[in-house]
């Protein structure tokens, strides 16, 4: 399974935990995928209301678009081990907020053909 979840929610699940955010609690648990973090511009836009949800999504499947190759071949290894085990991509916002980890599974399913019922959204 592909689950994605906030730090706070991190306990409940079993898997390899990546922080897809731009920071992370202290003290560091998780290994990082920092290259999946929305740019620090684009989250003070969303943040300060000056950049509403969808051109936050626009421009955060732009930024995931122009990933390198070794990024790209990376994420399409998280989709083939979720279907062994748990990969769980955490970040800073609750449940049932808006959040770009969201987004990118969301791209993910377009992108790398990753199936709905291999998912957990929290």
């Amino acid at each position: 399974m592909l689950i994605t979840c906030s730090f706070k929610e991190a306990d409940q699940y079993e898997g390899e935990k990546y922080s897809v955010a731009n920071s992370q609690p202290e003290p560091q648990l998780y290994r990082c995928k920092k290259f999946l973090a929305p740019p620090w511009p684009l989250v003070h836009g969303y943040k300060d209301g000056h950049i509403s949800e969808d051109s936050f999504t626009v421009q955060y499947k732009h930024h995931l678009d122009g990933l390198g190759k070794y990024a790209v071949i990376d994420l399409e290894y998280d989709v083939k081990r979720a279907g062994d085990g748990n990969i769980v991509y955490l970040c800073w916002e609750p449940y049932g907020e808006f959040c770009h980890r969201h987004i990118l599974v969301d791209w993910m399913i377009e992108k790398f053909g990753l199936k709905e019922e291999m998912l957990i959204r929290r």
